[in-house]
């Protein structure tokens, strides 16, 4: 199996829909609100997603995301 990790574009429906198939295959518990919430509304800042792709396949396999958060 051979793969490769990219950068995700979050403006991309295609990535976007990615993303929430794993969390729904895999994090049940997470919801739609939860997602937008991280993704979209983060009160602290920017994310950075990083995709998995499987090839031949082009099958997305994984995300990891790193959020800005605030420490006190």
């Amino acid at each position: 199996m051979n793969y490769q990790v990219i950068k995700a574009d979050l403006n991309s429906y295609s990535h976007r829909s990615a993303i929430q198939a794993l969390w729904r295959d895999n994090l049940s518990y997470i919801t739609n609100k939860r997602f937008a919430w991280l993704y979209d509304q983060n009160p602290c800042g920017s994310v950075y997603t990083c995709l998995a792709i499987c090839y031949p396949e082009d099958k997305i396999i994984g995300n990891a995301s790193l959020y800005e958060r605030e420490l006190y």
